[in-house]
């Protein structure tokens, strides 16, 4: 039986979501504002829900209809069979996202969907689920656009972006599917074959190394989460899923061989705190391999001696202070890869306002993304393989 899949994003990141979801070979891959959709079968959704690294959670579609005022959004779900999808038994949450002019909030219309599920499995039961929000057996997500109502079930869960067990974090952390967005917009994935040195000099907890050498070690993202949301569904079927995780086991043991002998990945901060931190997330994260190491990367020289790929999502906002003393670290951040990245690739996400002028190097590219509720940019800069020479005084100066 062949459904339609949707897989939310953060803004700027639906090619690459598209991208990976045709990589798969899965089918009818078409990206839109905010998600990308496919068509599949189950174990489709569920091979997406185990390997996407960018996409944030993996919706599988139940029900699509009109819905302008409460009450259509009402007998709307109430046309759906919710006893073939939710145990009465487990508990509910329901995630709903829109407006329309009479239903004007997204509190009131999770508040009227929730009313029309319990009151249908009441009626068909006799029983009904508990809500929690926290950790429900079952998510159904509800989306409200231009008077459509898309109704799903969220396969996922948790967010996709939580794959690492037991994650620490240092001050404003990076997602791991953001990080993931990074290297696959600096192509890192095609580098790793001709054994390119990838660096992140601001690493914090780690987060983009420890993606980068997942992908090294054909690491499936989602190999190491314990739950999923499908495991409350009615619909799952262990004989779609245990398939899909024995084929990651057993890729992953390849690929751990391939990223001993040809990855190299290095990652430094001023922050030794942060720098225990990423070891412990790596251990976690079931990768291994990466150099971790407490150095300052405007006075360190880069790691090895041919050009490699740096990949960072350098500080920035309050902790460097003022204005001024922001323009200065960015100067010295362009300064720094100018005089010791000779021919390497630098990739920086960095905020999308005028600081991304103070590298003092012109990109080659840029990507517009968003990091939590700050517009950003990723930032290609290729660096010469020769250093800029000092200005020679004038004769008779």
């Amino acid at each position: 039986m062949t459904h339609t899949f949707h897989v939310p994003c953060s803004r700027g990141l639906e090619p690459l979501v598209a991208n990976e979801l045709e990589s798969f070979g899965l089918q009818r891959v078409r990206a839109s504002q905010g998600s990308v959709r496919f068509t599949g079968t189950l174990q489709d959704g569920l091979r997406a829900c185990l390997w996407t690294r960018v996409g944030s959670r993996v919706l599988l579609q139940i029900g699509r209809f009109d819905a302008a005022t409460p009450t259509a959004l009402y007998d709307g779900l109430r046309s759906i069979r919710w006893q073939d999808h939710i145990d009465v038994r487990g508990t509910l949450w329901i995630d709903f996202a829109g407006r329309s002019k009479s239903i004007r909030n997204a509190q009131f219309g999770a508040q009227k969907s929730k009313d029309a599920i319990v009151d249908t499995l009441r009626d068909v039961t006799g029983q009904r689920p508990d809500i929690d929000r926290e950790d429900p057996d079952i998510r159904v997500n509800i989306h409200l656009r231009h008077g459509s109502v898309i109704v799903s079930i969220d396969l996922a869960g948790e967010g996709l972006h939580r794959r690492t067990p037991q994650r620490r974090m240092v001050e404003a952390p990076l997602r791991e599917t953001l990080a993931a967005a990074l290297l696959l917009a600096a192509d890192w994935p095609e580098k790793l074959r001709k054994a390119v040195t990838l660096y992140d000099p601001f690493c914090g907890s780690g987060t983009i190394a420890i993606e980068a050498m997942g992908m090294a070690s054909d690491l499936a993202p989602g190999l190491s989460r314990g739950n999923w949301g499908f495991f409350g569904w009615k619909g799952f079927s262990r004989e779609d899923w245990v398939p899909l995780v024995d084929e990651a086991k057993q890729r992953h043991e390849t690929g751990l061989l391939f990223a001993q002998e040809h990855t190299t990945i290095w990652g430094s901060d001023v922050d030794t705190s942060g720098i225990q931190i990423a070891k412990v997330n790596a251990k976690n994260a079931g990768v291994q391999g990466i150099v971790f190491k407490a150095a300052d990367a405007l006075e360190k020289d880069p790691p090895g001696p041919q050009p490699g790929i740096l990949v960072s999502n350098p500080p920035y906002g309050e902790r460097l202070g003022t204005p001024e003393e922001i323009g200065q670290f960015y100067r010295a951040i362009g300064n720094m890869m100018r005089h010791r990245l000779l021919g390497w690739n630098a990739y920086l996400l960095v905020p999308a306002d005028k600081r991304a002028r103070q590298f003092g190097l012109r990109p080659e590219r840029r990507w517009e993304m968003r990091n939590a509720n700050i517009d950003c940019c990723l930032l290609h800069f290729p660096i010469s393989t020769t250093a800029p020479q000092p200005r020679r005084e004038q004769d008779g100066d």
